[in-house]
């Protein structure tokens, strides 16, 4: 009888061990543009900030693509889910989205509303994107690979590229690194 309660004693410890680690709390974005990912959040469609799947929450895809000669940055973002992971498969987001940010400075990002953002499905996802570990951010090969000329094109004329900012149309988000 003692045996058995030393016994349960350490399974019940380690238990408690493998749940409190397994169980840590997102950190949030670690990446170089916090700027750009909180843009992201308030422009994405239920944007989780985060890819969520299984036991680990992965960094979402943001990739720097352009910037023009007032400083406006051109990105890519998405929350595309791993699609080997099990217990992603009830969520499959297959969008990637390319945005503006039109400026930041050390507190607040700024973008138009509504025409900052286009959206195309990814083609070959499961080939192009490298999931990051722990506290590193997912990529994409080929970032444009999906979006059209025109596309692109008209995100530029509808967010003013290289043309003088205009805050006053401009929507204004506090820089976050979790949503």
């Amino acid at each position: 009888m003692k045996r058995m309660k030393s016994f349960l004693s350490v399974v019940l410890c380690f238990i408690m061990v493998a749940l409190l680690v397994g169980c840590q709390d997102y950190a949030g974005y670690t990446g170089n543009y916090p700027e750009l990912f909180s843009v992201a959040v308030n422009s994405v469609p239920n944007a989780e900030g985060c890819l969520l799947g299984g036991e680990i929450t992965h960094q979402p895809i943001l990739c720097f693509i352009d910037e023009d000669d007032y400083s406006r940055k051109m990105f890519v973002y998405s929350e595309i889910r791993d699609p080997n992971d099990p217990y992603g498969s009830t969520y499959d987001n297959r969008l990637i989205y390319l945005l503006v940010c039109q400026a930041s400075d050390d507190e607040h990002a700024y973008y138009y509303k509504d025409t900052n953002i286009v959206e195309t499905i990814i083609s070959d996802f499961s080939t192009r994107i490298k999931y990051g570990g722990m506290g590193q951010v997912s990529s994409i090969e080929d970032p444009l690979k999906d979006f059209s000329v025109e596309m692109i094109a008209k995100l530029k004329t509808d967010n003013d590229w290289n043309k003088e900012l205009s805050m006053d149309k401009c929507t204004k988000v506090k820089i976050v690194r979790k949503k």
